[in-house]
């Protein structure tokens, strides 16, 4: 707006302006929407991938783990 203020422009600018606020609108209803229609779907594919969620944030947590214990022990030894 200032710079549609600048040029004389302010028709442009409400215009543009406008513009944006009815994106946000049709974007935020457009995730609602499907939030909204997707939940039971989600629901059911969290229900039936638990046990293979359960094994990969395990395997994640201890790698994640074991990759921070490297690291320092490497910067360690490299610092000796």
């Amino acid at each position: 707006m200032s710079y549609a203020v600048a040029r004389g422009t302010l028709a442009a600018g409400l215009a543009v302006t406008g513009a944006m606020a009815a994106g946000m609108i049709v974007t935020i209803a457009g995730v609602a929407m499907a939030a909204v229609l997707g939940h039971n779907r989600l629901l059911g594919l969290l229900t039936r991938t638990a046990a293979w969620r359960y094994r990969v944030g395990r395997a994640l947590e201890i790698g994640g783990s074991v990759a921070v214990l490297g690291l320092g022990l490497w910067r360690l030894l490299v610092a000796v």
